[in-house]
């Protein structure tokens, strides 16, 4: 899936893909929209004269991140058709002591043990919902990993240019550059991305203000941390199946049961993402994966 105009746009002819949830998706698109873009489904046309471009992360960062979106698809009752089609059990393995998502309609409600703020028992259904994983496959794309979809979107095979690759980190250097780039296009009537970085280079970089150069400085200083979204109700209540990458080591470090089977089952689960992505340091699954 991919995002491009679905109306005529005065700026650069722009569009988001290859489309990869959990790795700058929703705000890629929105972005799009701030630039005028109308975010749609893309047809074939545009492929021959839209730059694409799209935002990578850290495999075993988005990997969690998916995680942790399934679990709130559960409380929310939005997963309960994979539940029944694939008969997953992860969600019965111990239970949260939370009311997230009380009240949404599912007929799916976890009444087990209500103990999951304890690591062993976060560990275990972490576990069990890897191990459905590795038995059934990615049933859904946010757990999907990076490799397969970027092989599978149309804009990898159909888009006369290769799409621009942007670290997730980076995205708030990326929408400024791109938001001032936009305004200096519409303003000269120039749509092709290329021809517009080039002029833009040359009279605008070029002799770009202190200021200016400032601020860009600090926001190449300053990468963007992806913090998930608060509301009072997620402060209030917990969402205690959250699990990172750091915690993930450091509960392997501290020899926590279940730490060293979870992590090594991440590892062998997106290793193509990791080596193909061997920019991202990985070392945490360097004991896990013997060399091809």
């Amino acid at each position: 899936m991919s995002h491009t105009p679905k109306r005529k746009n005065n700026g650069l002819k722009l569009g988001y893909g290859p489309f990869l949830p959990k790795s700058g998706s929703t705000s890629s698109v929105k972005m799009l929209k701030k630039l005028g873009v109308e975010a749609g489904p893309s047809d074939d046309t545009v492929f021959t004269d839209h730059t694409f471009f799209t935002f990578l992360r850290h495999p075993l960062d988005r990997a969690l991140a998916g995680y942790h979106q399934i679990e709130v698809f559960y409380h929310l009752g939005w997963i309960d058709a994979p539940i029944r089609k694939y008969n997953l059990q992860w969600w019965k393995t111990s239970c949260f002591n939370t009311t997230y998502g009380e009240g949404m309609e599912t007929t799916f409600r976890c009444t087990g043990n209500v103990t999951m703020q304890h690591t062993k028992e976060r560990l275990l259904r972490f576990n069990h919902f890897l191990d459905e994983i590795a038995m059934i496959g990615f049933y859904d794309e946010h757990i999907t990993p990076l490799t397969y979809l970027i092989e599978s979107s149309p804009v990898t095979h159909q888009a006369v240019k290769k799409p621009l690759v942007f670290d997730l980190q980076n995205f708030d250097v990326v929408k400024d550059v791109f938001t001032n780039l936009n305004a200096f296009a519409e303003s000269r009537k120039l749509q092709d991305f290329d021809t517009a970085m080039a002029v833009f280079r040359n009279e605008v970089m070029a002799n770009a203000t202190t200021e200016s150069n400032t601020r860009r400085n600090r926001l190449k200083s300053s990468p963007r941390e992806m913090v998930r979204p608060k509301n009072k109700e997620a402060e209030k209540e917990g969402m205690h199946w959250i699990i990172s990458q750091e915690d993930l080591v450091e509960w392997v470090n501290n020899s926590v049961p279940g730490a060293s089977e979870a992590l090594s089952k991440l590892c062998h689960m997106y290793r193509q993402d990791i080596e193909c992505f061997s920019s991202y340091e990985s070392s945490c699954c360097d004991e896990y994966l013997s060399p091809r």
